[in-house]
């Protein structure tokens, strides 16, 4: 499958998350939302049913541990209709960063949380069916940073 061809996903078969780590396989892991939102603080994988929903995950952790010391602030869109995909305040980037994106076939064990958005969770590890290393500056019109 080409990069494109993962962008559209027009049938739906396939689920997507960003990281900043290059592995074989991911498990379920503990996650916190600083903004409190249950459907973001769970032990698993959290998957996107839109490849740009998972891109801010490529680069987020990256993006943080720049900007130690500041009172940085970040907020991740769950719609596929907004063109912005992570809003970011008191920030430093580098525009050269490179993060992942793993490729999934979308099972039955991935549930849809909350529902109807693009937001996945599977409770199993999982291993990728391809991993794509991808570089901030392709996608940074997806990324809005106030000052």
């Amino acid at each position: 499958m080409s990069l494109e061809e993962y962008q559209e996903n027009k049938d739906g078969k396939y689920m997507f998350h960003g990281s900043i780590h290059k592995l074989d396989s991911l498990k379920p892991m503990k996650a916190t939302d600083s903004n409190g939102t249950l459907a973001n603080i769970d032990t698993a994988i959290f998957l996107s049913s839109d490849f740009l929903g998972a891109i801010p995950y490529a680069f987020k952790d990256t993006i943080r541990e720049c900007s130690k010391g500041l009172p940085w602030s970040f907020s991740v869109s769950n719609s596929k209709d907004n063109p912005i995909r992570m809003k970011m305040k008191n920030v430093r980037v580098d525009p050269t960063i490179e993060g992942y994106v793993y490729v999934f076939e979308k099972t039955g064990d991935m549930v849809n949380d909350p529902a109807g958005s693009i937001q996945y969770k599977c409770y199993k590890n999982l291993t990728p069916k391809q991993v794509l290393k991808v570089k901030y500056e392709d996608y940074a019109k997806y990324f809005e940073i106030e000052k």
